[in-house]
């Protein structure tokens, strides 16, 4: 019985020390800004429509390296994944609009990953 004691004790302990990093680093501020740029708001179907996203570390202002998924959204729901990279300082692209996003309220949706945590960036959109 009294092993079976020390057994349940030790595995507590193993789980607290486990979990309690994760919980620490859930709390970590991000450490980077993210941006999304692109020349208009109402890109045009059929065209290519150029963007970039820059990131940089926090307070230096640095490039640095991180990881870039892409969506779009309609009424918040994901209808295109548009690609998942990993770049350093700025990722350069461009995205053709399909023709049956014309006159739709959509947003481009670009959730990066750096230093601290996750920074989601939404662009919005209006087919012409």
């Amino acid at each position: 019985m009294r092993s079976r004691l020390t057994l349940l004790v030790c595995a507590g302990s193993v789980g607290v020390l486990l979990t309690a990093p994760l919980g620490a680093s859930s709390l970590q501020k991000l450490r980077f800004t993210a941006t999304i740029a692109a020349p208009t708001h109402t890109p045009k179907a059929g065209v290519p429509w150029k963007y970039a996203i820059y990131v940089r570390n926090l307070p230096a202002g640095n490039p640095i390296q991180a990881s870039a998924k892409r969506f779009v959204l309609l009424n918040g729901r994901r209808i295109d994944t548009v690609g998942w990279n990993k770049f350093r300082g700025v990722y350069r692209q461009t995205y053709v609009w399909p023709r049956v996003d014309r006159g739709k309220g959509l947003v481009f949706r670009a959730e990066v990953a750096g230093p601290g945590g996750v920074k989601r960036l939404d662009f919005t959109i209006r087919v012409q």
